[in-house]
């Protein structure tokens, strides 16, 4: 049972960084951009 919360935080905190990560390319991009 540990485990199973175990994998869900990590995957929860996986999708946060790619979030956060997604974002600041889009942000990096605009900036090139204008």
């Amino acid at each position: 049972m540990k485990i199973a919360i175990n994998v869900y935080r990590y995957k929860k905190m996986i999708k946060k960084y790619i979030n956060i990560y997604i974002n600041n390319y889009i942000i990096n991009e605009k900036l090139e951009l204008s």
